[in-house]
């Protein structure tokens, strides 16, 4: 799972290096990973002369989904805007966005799934404390545990659920 920003530009290190990675390899099967991006623009964001006060914007927790077959044992990429400020009501936003991730990730027999633990791209982890950082990582654990748990019994696809930590803070 990658977060973006609500108008999908895309623009972070964490996105340069997917980026990289994907033109590393011919895709074979599906679009180029800018492609899919663009058609997603297209489809959510208004073009730039659509007279309307402004674009659309989308929420955090919103997400969307790219496919690919040239990037190892990633086939399926979780696109979720992310927050780029410390807002509590994001927060809530944030978590329905994951637990709609794991529904799909489930529905679809996605066996792992990797995700960054604090729900923000690394570049904006100075955004909160230390304490505020821990609890971001509770909630997170008890949103996978609690939907693991009352879905254990319908013998869902995901087994793996992988933690990415943010760099540490100078």
């Amino acid at each position: 799972m990658l977060l973006t920003d609500p108008q999908l530009q895309c623009n972070s290190p964490t996105y340069n290096h997917f980026f990289s990675l994907a033109a590393h390899s011919t895709e074979l099967h599906f679009e180029s990973a800018p492609d899919q991006l663009e058609n997603v623009r297209s489809q959510v964001l208004p073009p730039p002369t659509d007279s309307r006060p402004g674009p659309a914007k989308l929420e955090p927790g919103d997400f969307f989904v790219t496919t690919h077959s040239n990037l190892g044992r990633a086939q399926v990429v979780f696109h979720m805007v992310g927050e780029r400020q410390n807002v509590a009501s994001s927060w809530t936003q944030l978590l329905a966005g994951l637990r709609n991730i794991l529904t799909v990730a489930s529905h679809y027999d996605i066996a792992t799934l990797s995700l960054p633990i604090l729900l923000v791209e690394p570049e904006f982890r100075h955004l909160y404390s230390d304490g505020q950082g821990i609890k971001r990582a509770e909630e997170v654990i008890r949103t996978i545990r609690g939907f693991l748990v009352l879905n254990a019994a319908s013998g869902i696809s995901l087994k793996t659920v992988r933690l990415v930590f943010p760099p540490q803070q100078n």
